[in-house]
């Protein structure tokens, strides 16, 4: 009797000969952590798991990608999230790997990643010019380790295999996220769901939304059952999820959303029995579940909100709004340093002890440290007009390669990369276009994986029309 391994022939008494390796092993570590503890287990399971993910950096990459959407959820001692853990291992192993298999750095060269390491430079720069310098190299350091998860993408992503096995481990993640979300509000009676599971209230809308094209996604371009019923599952539990957040720029965003990637889906043919469904269970849940009154009485804040956020205070009085107020003591900042702004992540510093005293229309006297509740505000301020357009050609350069594929998959006829691109471009388009306006959005790890995958979209592109 033979075994075979990697189609070389085994001889089945090496194959018992491992097996009682194996079992000594065992019996020696059980012996040895009776007598220096557990702790002697941990470290030789930690030696072993960083072993194989030396090897296989791939199996950090997805394990990182499926706790994104959950992040606030499971949180270490010392306010350390599970995934920004995940993340240092998942680098390092994979960094660790590059360097012992002495692998090349080319996949890592691309006009986007250019851009993106000048974006990082100007932020470490800006603590030569800032006020508060340890905060820019603070904020610089977090900017640097969202860059890391743009590359390890970048480079692990060198098939459609891969590049699809992530996007499936990140909507594991989001359908608990959504699960989460939806069980706060419905059994747990929370006032506004979504707080603690991938961030605050808001940021937790902001992830279910960006995500919804994928669920898409997974219904037109997947042949197994399971995946479909996945990307059914979120699309009605994230739904349903943004509903209990009660997140105005979500209410907005999301029918718009939803409407695009629907007729999509039924203009491609493909998942349209998986719609009717979604639609069938959402409607349900919705007249079950969702308290309609108070749904209609949130919507009809949206327009005043609108209007009192970017009135002028010159028009007439103070601003209610404190969201308007944060972005007008934005542009007064950038006003005043125009070039290269006041330094990376210094806004709310300055915000807090100068300019909430000098600009109109505070609605209060803020005593901690205040968000820009802008990507584009806040980095024209903190890095100047330099900063804006480094981080808008950033922006730029992951819309153009995602239409770059989207045009060339749907020419030759691919619906996988073509339903693919048509979601990142939905996630890019919102974060450029909504979110940009609505949060600091240069912290968030989705967006970075986003840039990431227009990388990946456009060089795989040949690849796939050859073999179609």
């Amino acid at each position: 009797m033979r075994a075979t391994l990697q189609g070389r022939e085994w001889p089945l008494r090496q194959d018992v000969l491992l097996v009682a390796l194996a079992a000594g092993g065992a019996v020696v570590l059980g012996r040895l952590a009776g007598q220096y503890g557990i702790a002697l287990l941990a470290a030789v399971a930690g030696l072993g798991v960083g072993v194989i993910l030396i090897a296989r950096p791939i199996i950090g990459a997805m394990a990182f990608a499926v706790t994104i959407p959950i992040e606030a959820a499971f949180v270490v001692s010392g306010g350390m999230t599970a995934t920004r853990l995940l993340g240092m291992v998942a680098f390092a192993t994979w960094a660790a790997h590059k360097v012992l298999v002495r692998e090349s750095l080319r996949p890592l060269v691309s006009p986007l990643a250019g851009v993106g390491l000048a974006f990082l430079g100007l932020a470490f720069a800006s603590a030569l010019w800032a006020r508060y310098p340890q905060v820019s190299l603070a904020g610089a350091r977090q900017l640097a380790q969202l860059f890391a998860w743009s590359l390890l993408v970048i480079d692990l992503m060198r098939s459609w295999r891969r590049l699809d096995l992530l996007v499936k481990a990140v909507m594991i993640g989001a359908v608990l996220g959504a699960a989460i979300t939806v069980q706060q509000a419905i059994v747990h009676h929370a006032h506004r769901a979504g707080e603690d599971v991938s961030g605050g209230v808001n940021g937790t809308a902001v992830i279910m939304v960006t995500l919804v094209p994928f669920g898409f996604y997974l219904l037109r371009a997947q042949r197994g059952t399971a995946w479909r019923i996945l990307g059914m599952a979120y699309i009605a539990l994230a739904t349903l999820g943004v509903i209990f957040t009660y997140s105005r720029m979500n209410f907005i965003l999301l029918p718009p959303v939803l409407l695009l990637h629907v007729w999509q889906t039924l203009w491609s043919g493909r998942g349209r029995a998986w719609i009717l469904a979604v639609a069938v269970a959402a409607a349900f849940a919705g007249m079950v579940y969702v308290p309609w009154n108070r749904v209609t009485a949130r919507v009809a804040t949206i327009a005043p909100y609108l209007a009192r956020t970017v009135e002028s205070a010159d028009a007439g009085g103070d601003l209610p709004s404190s969201r308007g107020y944060h972005l007008r003591v934005g542009l007064a900042l950038a006003e005043d340093h125009p070039l290269l702004g006041v330094g990376y992540d210094n806004y709310g510093r300055y915000f807090t002890s100068q300019y909430q005293f000098e600009v109109r229309g505070a609605v209060k006297l803020w005593t901690s440290w205040r968000s820009p509740h802008s990507s584009h505000i806040g980095i024209l301020a903190n890095l100047g007009i330099v900063g804006l357009m480094l981080w808008l050609g950033l922006l730029g350069l992951g819309l153009v390669n995602s239409i770059r594929a989207w045009l060339a998959a749907r020419r030759a006829g691919d619906l996988p990369t073509t339903a693919l691109a048509e979601a990142v471009i939905t996630a890019l388009g919102l974060h450029t276009l909504a979110y940009g306006w609505y949060m600091p959005n240069e912290e968030e790890k989705t967006l970075w994986m986003f840039l990431a995958m227009s990388v990946v979209l456009v060089r795989l592109v040949p690849f796939r029309r050859q073999a179609t």
